[in-house]
């Protein structure tokens, strides 16, 4: 499980809300079969509260999405690997409501598990669950690292005029990965 070491949540604000698994499945071919697989991600999903419109929402989201690294038929296989940033976007944005108007921007590089990951920056306009109040989010989608059989997944979104950016990145520079316990 990735998860983001107790120094920087204190440092950027970002407390636990909750660590649970989720499982993708895709069709997969390869040399002429198609086989389902079904990959269990865990992900572990911060949150921060932000004032918008003189009121304090959950607002700020970021999750380390861990999934495990599988062979089907031969062939290397991740479904998280394998999804566009705006596929990985979408994974985020499942905790907004009414999203329309998904918009890519920026792109940086930062530390990851020490790996440089590429960051894309887009924003959208959203609803921020259960509230009624829609926002413009910015959302920083990172590339999936590699990290001993597991491939971890760093996702933000923030309102924009609240500007998180720079805790993002102390969020993703944080994050530390223990590997899962088969015994």
């Amino acid at each position: 499980t990735a998860t983001v070491a107790d120094a920087t949540l204190s440092e950027s604000g970002y407390e636990l809300n909750e660590v649970s698994d989720e499982t993708i499945s895709r069709e997969v071919e390869a040399a002429g079969q198609t086989r389902e697989v079904r990959v269990t991600n865990t992900v572990a999903e911060y949150d921060k509260a932000v004032e918008l419109l003189g009121e304090r929402y959950q607002a700020a989201v970021f999750a380390a999405v861990t999934t495990p690294q599988i062979e089907v038929l031969g062939r290397a296989l991740n479904p998280i690997a394998e999804m566009g940033t705006r596929e990985r976007a979408e994974l985020i944005l499942s905790r907004f409501e009414n999203v329309g108007g998904l918009e890519r921007g920026s792109e940086y590089s930062t530390s990851v598990l020490d790996t440089d990951a590429a960051v894309v920056v887009y924003t959208v306009d959203a609803e921020i669950e259960g509230t009624g109040v829609t926002t413009e989010l910015e959302l920083h989608i990172g590339e999936p690292v590699s990290v001993e059989d597991d491939f971890v997944l760093p996702l933000a979104a923030y309102p924009a005029a609240f500007s998180d950016g720079e805790n993002v990145r102390r969020m993703m520079n944080g994050v530390e990965h223990e590997p899962t316990d088969e015994s």
